[in-house]
């Protein structure tokens, strides 16, 4: 199918041009512990190739953070003839994995986590969030919500890989002149192995012994908060030590309104999902990607790669309606099993 013959198709990520023919696209992730993939973005890039390729199937794989065991992944995914690979790198630089597709002639597209280190033409788009902008959220909220003095401690996702180091950025960016002021104390500035969330609980203990009055844990994602919930919990503390995470999903959500979370930062997975299937079905097509979607460069520590971006806001109790309005969770996963009395949008 080709640009010229190739009719429009609306649906969930707008008119994009249909892709009739047969084939495959791999999606390999970063580690299904993490809930979103097989809550959000596995479903959503379904529905995508249901729509504009519904004669492509969909081959998904989970290396749990390896990025030998991913690289394995994608080397069975090209021998199987995929079209189109769309992946969120397990390694900083994945060099080993976009030169085995770039051979077999197989035009990749990165989802969520920013590489290091590649050439200009190497990947095809970059769809995410913008770590930083989530970073340096989590910091505002610090410095509006936190008093003078507070310890604080930081507890990212797996600083092996680039998305953690860009949130920590953000972060840091707002607070480092707070931290070396004295105006906070920064206490723990640790990160998640492999994104888990018993990792992120063992951190967490360790603060909560070393610092016992620390006053707030800036957090990677939800499922890393509820690891550090737990710590807390387990240190008889709940309720009154700040958490702020990301994404607003069902964990996160009930841990907000329950009074174990303080706050998250929010944004799209379903815009995320959409982005990256805009690239995926130009691709399959093997058309140019739109530069009215793709409007912007990736350039931070690599060769300029074609970037789509989505807003990022923090919520806390008062006002999660706003995690149910963009998609992050439906009103009825977010209040099952919550007692009555739990409060707004639940009650």
């Amino acid at each position: 199918m080709t640009s010229a013959v190739a009719a429009m198709v609306d649906g969930p990520a707008g008119k994009l041009p249909l892709y009739e023919g047969e084939g495959a696209v791999g999606f390999d992730i970063y580690n299904g512990a993490v809930s979103r993939w097989a809550q959000h973005d596995i479903p959503n890039l379904t529905k995508c190739l249901a729509t504009y390729a519904p004669k492509v199937k969909l081959i998904t794989a989970d290396p749990r953070g390896d990025a030998a065991t991913q690289m394995s992944q994608v080397q069975s995914m090209l021998v199987q003839g995929i079209n189109v690979l769309l992946i969120t790198p397990a390694a900083l630089t994945p060099t080993n994995i976009v030169g085995a597709a770039k051979q077999a002639g197989v035009p990749v597209v990165v989802y969520l986590n920013p590489p290091v280190g590649l050439q200009d033409g190497d990947v095809m788009a970059l769809v995410g969030d913008g770590p930083v902008p989530i970073g340096t959220a989590q910091g505002e909220w610090i410095k509006k919500t936190q008093p003078e003095g507070a310890e604080i401690a930081l507890i990212n996702g797996d600083l092996a890989t680039n998305y953690a180091l860009l949130m920590q950025k953000g972060q840091k960016s707002v607070l480092q002149a707070d931290f070396d002021s004295g105006k906070f104390k920064l206490v723990a500035d640790k990160g998640a192995v492999n994104w888990d969330p018993a990792n992120a609980q063992k951190e967490a203990a360790a603060v909560l012994v070393s610092n016992p009055n620390v006053k707030a844990f800036v957090v990677g994602n939800d499922g890393l908060a509820g690891g550090v919930i737990n710590a807390i919990k387990n240190a008889g503390k709940t309720g009154e030590i700040a958490v702020i995470g990301l994404d607003g999903d069902v964990q996160g959500s009930q841990n907000i309104l329950m009074g174990n979370q303080t706050a998250t930062v929010i944004k799209s997975f379903d815009d995320e999902m959409n982005n990256a299937c805009v690239a995926v079905v130009y691709a399959l097509n093997k058309m140019p990607i739109p530069t009215e979607i793709f409007d912007t460069k990736w350039d931070d520590q690599t060769a300029p790669i074609p970037f789509k971006d989505v807003k990022v806001e923090v919520v806390d109790k008062t006002n999660l309606q706003k995690s149910i309005d963009i998609g992050s969770v439906t009103k009825e996963a977010m209040c099952e099993g919550l007692p009555a009395g739990t409060g707004a949008p639940c009650s």
